[in-house]
């Protein structure tokens, strides 16, 4: 099958199984914007490429994912996610402050940011230091509570975010003196002051596959399946498997474009930053004319850099179709949709 548009996106098609067994075609496309300083975006002149494999920022085992692969057949809710790192307020250090993402109208997702510090065994209790005041902090799952725990037979691994910091067992707690703590989290339970109360994982990029609770959508690979389905997906796969936002960032129904998204604490400017997504539909069309709608499955956020000039934003739309074998072209279109009054 030929796969055709006009548009200067990156665009793939594959052939997949779907839940229901059945092989169907699985169509991408990806654009790349800029971030003009009102927030609405333009058409960036270097179109990023599609991503065929995970990309981490460290080690696999024991770092956090940094770009999730590209090919994924198809997600039932559309995921948001953000690089950012934390600026202080005013410009000036600070030991620790709020941050929050929201999508107007559909979602709202805070937490707070701190500084380096430690818990401390003094006399046999453990108290955690006060903040050291930071100018930014990274919002990376590796700065998030969680991690990997030494035992006697083999380390403890924190489930949901392996990458992650302060996550005890009782024989560190017996060896160790001093233990960082995490610097994203919830506020209440940094003033828990509790070393042995599981914190929270916060964060706003991509989580791994292998990670809880991701990893729980794709199904059970047991001798049964090697026997009967292999290399079909299990019985219990879902395509929610794909999503790879933390769950408060995906959104069902999928965007459709328009939205605003505000940014707080990322800039030492009061105001939030603000990213308007465009108001465009994809469609496909097969050579009979008929369409099928392809829905906003990605919405990738990059403010990172302090050059606004270097923020883009990475949309991705996506369908899954079950398209007989005479269909052999397909065209991705686009029109342009009315705002909402």
């Amino acid at each position: 099958m030929e796969l055709l548009t006009a548009l200067p996106f990156q665009k793939i098609a594959f052939r997949h199984w779907g839940p229901d067994d059945r092989e169907g075609t699985a169509v991408i496309a990806k654009g790349t914007f800029g971030v003009n300083p009102d927030g609405q975006l333009h058409l960036a002149s270097a179109q990023a490429p599609l991503v065929e494999g995970d990309v981490f920022h460290g080690d696999p085992a024991s770092s956090s994912l940094k770009l999730e692969q590209d090919l994924a057949p198809f997600k039932p809710r559309t995921d948001v996610t953000f690089a950012l790192t934390a600026r202080a307020p005013g410009g000036n250090p600070l030991p620790d402050w709020p941050v929050s993402v929201e999508i107007a109208g559909r979602a709202f997702y805070g937490f707070h940011v701190r500084g380096p510090s430690a818990w401390q065994r003094q006399r046999g209790i453990w108290r955690l230091s006060p903040p050291d005041p930071v100018h930014e902090i990274p919002i990376r799952y590796e700065l998030a509570y969680g991690g990997q725990a030494p035992e006697r037979d083999q380390p403890q691994v924190h489930q949901f975010n392996p990458a992650g910091t302060g996550f005890v067992t009782d024989h560190l707690l017996a060896d160790a003196t001093q233990i960082p703590a995490p610097q994203i989290g919830d506020l209440s339970e940094f003033m828990a002051d509790d070393i042995r109360a599981p914190m929270t994982v916060h964060g706003l990029g991509p989580i791994a596959k292998s990670w809880l609770p991701r990893r729980a959508e794709a199904g059970t690979f047991d001798d049964h399946w090697k026997t009967t389905r292999h290399p079909r997906m299990p019985k219990d796969y879902s395509f929610a498997f794909w999503n790879a936002a933390p769950q408060r960032l995906q959104l069902d129904p999928h965007l459709r474009g328009g939205e605003h998204i505000l940014l707080r604490g990322f800039h030492p400017r009061p105001e939030p930053q603000r990213v308007i997504l465009p108001f465009a539909e994809l469609y496909l069309r097969d050579a009979a004319g008929d369409n099928r709608v392809m829905s906003l499955t990605d919405v990738q956020i990059d403010l990172e850099a302090e050059d606004p000039a270097l923020h883009r934003v990475v949309l991705v739309w996506r369908a899954f179709l079950d398209l007989p074998p005479r269909i052999e072209t397909l065209t991705i279109e686009t029109k342009a949709l009315e705002a909402p009054t």
